[in-house]
């Protein structure tokens, strides 16, 4: 099946060949993935704001957190739009490693390296998702999305070096 042009977040792109680009099953699993990894993420900010004991950085998590938040349910839009069934799988990436993790992060710069890996693990599947031959609406949305996630890596890196941390 190919993208269903009549529902507007899974419109073709115009100048491109519509066998070119993906099927509306493959655009909704890419879609359903990226979901899950903004929800973990937002989820593990979230905890880990609540750990921290400065002030900044628990804004810097809880904003972070409130992003992926945003772009989770952007993406269920697009889910939704492309006549996919939402999906509930749990913990997306990371979860067998950030729960050990977890007990050994006790301070802020622990806490600062663990997010930046979660991060950059996020900014990954986006960059790989940007290389599908998805709808251009939608190329256009993981490339914000992308960008968003690319400024949280740097502000998280930024905070860290600052606390004089290097990610593993």
């Amino acid at each position: 099946m190919l993208i269903d042009t009549q529902r507007p977040g899974c419109a073709a792109r115009p100048s491109v060949d519509v066998g070119a680009i993906m099927d509306n099953n493959r655009v909704i699993d890419l879609m359903d993935g990226l979901r899950e990894t903004c929800i973990d993420g937002a989820r593990r900010l979230r905890t880990r704001a609540m750990q921290c004991e400065s002030v900044e950085l628990k804004s810097l998590f809880l904003a972070t957190a409130i992003d992926g938040e945003q772009a989770g349910e952007e993406l269920r839009e697009v889910i939704l739009d492309c006549g996919g069934a939402l999906e509930n799988k749990g913990a997306a990436m990371h979860g067998g490693w950030a729960s050990g993790i977890a007990t050994i992060a006790d301070d802020d710069e622990r806490l600062l390296e663990e997010c930046e890996l979660w991060q950059d693990a996020a900014l990954t599947r986006y960059r790989e998702a940007l290389e599908e031959p998805v709808p251009e609406n939608i190329a256009t949305l993981l490339r914000r999305h992308y960008d968003g996630v690319k400024r949280s890596c740097d502000q998280i890196s930024e905070r860290r070096e600052r606390a004089g941390v290097r990610a593993s």
